[in-house]
């Protein structure tokens, strides 16, 4: 608006100065005319001027918006940073160091001794982790079933003798897993029948060989595979102790 102003009153002037050099007038009307006239051209000097100025300083907000974007990028980034290495100095949780490592062949080991054990039996139930035969959860014995593995027999001769150590108790284990000449007269004669049979009343459910030897008339019968007869849980320092 301004400049447009300035501009309408220089023609103005231009005018009213053709205007007087054609008509006779005072000298004087003349030269208030001019004075006018050099007063706007000034008035559009200082107005060209303060525009230059103006894009000059639009120009530097603009520079000066960018420079504030990236110092704000900047601010962002270093947060972030500042905040990964505050997470550094944290207390951290010690139950990760406390951890211990568990060699390879100590896993595959313990899955081949699993490995008979893997498929599920005919009777088994998926929705209740049952089979329909045995109340156990599969792939774990029932009770009557751990007493007859070697684990057992181990923990029994562990309790009878204290201070022997365990190879000395493996040997007696072997030792009494060979036919002797005792075995053979137990068979024959039944007080001594009576004397090495081991009677466990822990289990409400288990049934002594001997009593059902003598219920069917002392013919043993034949009894079905069981699945879990060689059954034992894995452990590898028992193992680098025998």
């Amino acid at each position: 608006m301004e400049f447009s102003s300035v501009i309408s009153q220089i023609e103005t002037c231009l005018n009213q100065h053709l205007r007087l050099s054609t008509e006779k007038v005072n000298y004087h009307s003349v030269m208030e005319n001019w004075s006018e006239m050099v007063h706007q051209l000034k008035n559009l000097q200082n107005l060209i001027s303060e525009h230059t100025l103006s894009q000059e300083l639009s120009s530097q907000i603009e520079s000066l918006i960018e420079e504030d974007h990236a110092l704000e990028g900047q601010i962002e980034s270093s947060m972030k940073e500042l905040t990964s290495i505050y997470d550094t100095t944290l207390p951290q949780n010690n139950n990760l160091k406390i951890r211990r490592k568990v060699d390879a062949n100590t896993l595959l080991e313990y899955g081949r001794r699993l490995s008979k054990f893997s498929s599920a039996p005919p009777g088994y139930n998926p929705e209740t982790g049952q089979d329909a035969k045995a109340p156990v959860h599969y792939p774990w014995p029932s009770e009557d079933q751990m007493r007859k593995t070697s684990l057992f027999q181990y923990s029994t001769n562990l309790i009878a003798h204290p201070s022997a150590n365990a190879s000395q108790i493996l040997n007696e284990l072997e030792e009494t897993s060979a036919p002797s000449k005792e075995d053979t007269d137990a068979t024959t004669s039944p007080s001594k029948k009576a004397k090495h049979a081991v009677d466990y009343t822990m289990s409400p459910t288990f049934t002594n060989a001997t009593e059902q030897a003598e219920t069917q008339g002392g013919e043993s019968m034949p009894s079905s595979k069981d699945i879990f007869a060689d059954f034992d849980l894995f452990d590898p320092e028992m193992e680098e102790d025998s």
